[in-house]
Order: C-alpha cells, then structure tokens, then sequence
C-alpha cells in the first residue's frame, strides 16, 4: 500500500487561492481575496484563505489527503445590514469551489465538498463594525 508523503497543504491551498481570485469576486463582488496574511490596511469586504489542516487518506493503495479549508468572508456591519454582501460572497465561494475539478500540482483531485458555514467572531476595528462568516470544504486529494 501506498504511503502518504506530502501534506498537500501548499498545492490545495494554491488551488483554492486561484479557484476564488477570479472576477466573478473581486470585480463583481468587489471582495480582496488573500492566503493566510491579510496586509495592513484592506479594504472590505476580503476574504481570507487559512492554511489547509487534515490527515492522511490513503485509499486502495494510493498515497491521498484529506485536507478541510475554511474561507473566511469579512464585511462591514453597514454592508451587512441584510445579509446581501456577506451572503453573496460566501455564495459565489460555495459556486466556485464546489464540486470543482481544480488543478492540485503534484496530487489529482478525488473531491472538493462544501461542509458547512459557521458565523465568526464579529469585532470592532478601529470604530467598524466587522462582520466575520467562515465557509469550511473537505479535499480530498491523491499523489500523482
């Protein structure tokens, strides 16, 4: 049997990353999009790519990841009022991402699956509100 011998961490992140830094977001929803660092001073709304967290899948003796991402979507509260901005980003990521055949280098991709989206904590910066949504995927990759 197989062994696995990579995370997959920077590839399935990379993926997503690319997947979601498309107009459909950035210009037509007007959202930044970023990996694991937001720079000081962005403008809202962005969203925010953490670093991909799993464990091994070995399956049918192939070396595979499960690896769970979670995006988080950040918005003004004055944006927010009815849900229209925040919503409609973690939407166009769930559209985005779901289902997918996103290109993992080095792994091919047996799965990308929406999971569930949470509300984050929301908090005050510098006197704006900020609302905080987390939308979570489960990978599933294989070593090529």
């Amino acid at each position: 049997m197989a062994t696995t011998t990579k995370t997959a961490t920077g590839p399935v992140l990379t993926a997503i990353y690319n997947a979601l830094n498309v107009a459909a977001i950035t210009t037509t929803l007007g959202c930044g999009v970023y990996e694991t660092v937001i720079p000081q001073n962005v403008a809202l709304p962005y969203l925010r790519i953490s670093t991909p967290s799993g464990l091994p899948w070995d399956t049918f003796g192939a070396a595979g990841k499960e690896r769970v991402v979670q995006v988080h979507v950040f918005a003004s509260t004055a944006a927010y009022e009815s849900g229209y901005q925040v919503n409609a980003i973690c939407d166009k990521v769930v559209e985005l991402l779901q289902d997918q055949a996103l290109s993992v280098t080095g792994h091919s991709l047996a799965g990308l699956r929406y999971e569930q989206d949470t509300e984050g904590a929301d908090e005050d910066v510098d006197g704006v509100q900020i609302v905080h949504r987390v939308v979570s995927f489960r990978v599933h990759v294989i070593e090529a």
